[in-house]
């Protein structure tokens, strides 16, 4: 296992992150710096400029779902040789991988749609306003059955 030095954690918020630089000189004293971040491409950029002006030789990134994007996207830049990376795939492939799960959306999307045509299209009982629903009940009373026309003897 390589020891790292110089080196960073981040961790990975919807609308923050966290980051940690821990720095060690040549006299063997570690100091820690942290530091919190937007999640804004100009905060972005902030972040990535506070590692480069660090003898930053690894970064480790905590993130859930898709958070991680974004920050990798800028953080592509520092792997000029100080930062060994971790399989990330090209822009292609991501767009590809991406590709059946927007699909999914798009039916999903579509189907919903079609759902709730069919609801508005339907008879009133599906109606999800209970107030129309029963002003529209009140108008259609049916008649009580002693005085229904087809009960009356000629």
């Amino acid at each position: 296992m390589k020891l790292h030095r110089n080196c960073c954690g981040l961790d990975v918020h919807k609308q923050t992150i966290a980051a940690c630089l821990i720095r060690e000189d040549i006299n063997g004293i570690t100091s820690k710096e942290k530091r919190l971040f937007g999640t804004m491409t100009q905060q972005l950029r902030d972040l990535a400029q506070w590692l480069r002006e660090a003898p930053v030789t690894a970064v480790a990134m905590e993130a859930s779902g898709v958070y991680w994007v974004p920050v990798g996207n800028v953080l592509e830049g520092l792997q000029d040789g100080r930062l060994e990376g971790s399989y990330v795939p090209p822009p292609e492939l991501r767009v590809l991988r991406d590709l059946p799960h927007y699909r999914i959306r798009l039916v999903e999307q579509q189907s919903s749609i079609a759902c709730q045509d069919s609801k508005e299209n339907s008879f009133p009982h599906t109606v999800e306003n209970d107030t129309t629903l029963r002003a529209e009940s009140a108008m259609f009373t049916m008649p009580s059955a002693r005085t229904a026309p087809w009960n009356t003897v000629p």
